[in-house]
């Protein structure tokens, strides 16, 4: 093929050199050698670039194949564990239970348990023709006991202290009513005085003025107290002998009332407890003694230094079987439950009845 040039062809060559002229002033061209060693390290750099991203995804595959060997569920490993729960799907026993603290009286929470029978619609009439007290069908439980001196206790429960209450002030009004009477030929006069004790406290002394069968019958002393959902009647031939008894278990109606609190500088116990919780057991009592009465007696106790406590399972305290070395099958106990050690070994040294032992638990069986 010919080969066409003309003067077209050299004005052009021309231009061309001129404009590469300027190029070359403003932006350098680097010799071949430098253009050959960059394109070199460039092909280093893709090459390492390539190998790092070959190696994340050989980790991504291996850990998707390691990953369902253990499962998505599993927990991590608790921080700060205490050394004495080493379960936490510790559950207790079928069976087990813990009695709602100042709903029921337990056996042995009075010092002596009477078993005769309790007529409740006639507590608190304090002359004939009297009509029972209108909260008597609200009473839960009661207990009595008959005092080797003549003297007699029966402890009402009811379901709340308002109902508690109006117990009292039945009984109240029942007295003011039968200040002065006369029934059979027997005459008498009743004072009352309130007493400055729990919710509510009544003295009502009865004495009597004449008697047409015979001699005069012997000066009679009742006093009422009512303490959070409790009723206490306590009753003698004798001012002394009454304020023995009840002056003797006051104290214990502190379990009946949400305001119990320590006394004598003892510590604050946990209240309340919280299931799956943690604290400091110190047991009281516990029935493998074969004591029928002990777990009553420990309720009591615990009021009367200002704790209120109930009877609960061994078993609804993780840790409490193996601290009490309980032998096989159900057995209940009694404890008061603190915070720390530290207050756990305080109580230790003040309670009124020795503790079997002090350990922490892990509480159950809530609600």
């Amino acid at each position: 093929m010919p080969e066409f040039h003309d003067e077209h062809d050299d004005a052009l060559d021309e231009q061309f050199g001129v404009l590469r002229n300027k190029v070359t002033m403003f932006v350098p061209v680097p010799p071949a050698e430098e253009i050959v060693a960059r394109g070199r390290r460039r092909r280093q750099t893709a090459r390492a670039l390539f190998a790092s991203l070959a190696v994340v995804l050989a980790v991504g595959a291996g850990y998707t194949m390691i990953r369902p060997l253990r499962s998505v569920h599993d927990p991590a490993p608790p921080v700060g564990a205490s050394p004495t729960v080493t379960d936490r799907s510790y559950a207790p026993s079928a069976g087990s239970r813990r009695e709602a603290i100042g709903m029921m009286i337990p056996a042995g929470f009075l010092p002596a348990e009477g078993r005769r029978p309790i007529d409740r619609r006639s507590q608190g009439r304090q002359c004939p023709g009297g009509s029972a007290p209108a909260s008597d069908g609200a009473v839960v439980a009661a207990s009595s006991l008959r005092d080797t001196q003549g003297g007699e206790v029966t402890l009402f429960l009811y379901e709340t202290g308002l109902l508690a209450s109006r117990a009292f002030d039945d009984y109240r009004a029942e007295a003011v009513r039968c200040e002065t009477a006369t029934d059979h030929g027997l005459s008498w006069r009743k004072d009352s005085e309130e007493l400055k004790f729990g919710g509510a406290a009544l003295r009502v002394t009865t004495r009597y003025t004449r008697n047409a069968e015979g001699a005069l019958p012997p000066t009679r002393t009742e006093v009422v107290i009512r303490y959070g959902s409790a009723l206490l009647l306590v009753s003698g031939s004798g001012a002394a002998a009454v304020d023995r008894v009840w002056g003797g278990l006051h104290d214990r109606l502190c379990v009946f009332a949400t305001d119990c609190k320590p006394r004598e500088g003892r510590p604050i116990a946990v209240a309340p407890l919280t299931a799956g919780g943690t604290a400091w057991a110190v047991a009281l009592a516990t029935d493998s003694t074969g004591d029928p009465l002990a777990l009553g007696r420990a309720v009591a106790a615990a009021a009367e230094m200002g704790y209120r406590t109930s009877v609960a399972s061994v078993d609804c305290d993780d840790g409490a079987r193996s601290a009490l070395a309980a032998s096989a099958g159900p057995h209940s106990y009694v404890a008061v439950y603190f915070a720390t050690e530290a207050d756990a070994i305080a109580f230790t040294a003040t309670s009124t009845r020795k503790p079997l032992g002090a350990f922490e638990v892990r509480t159950y069986c809530i609600g």
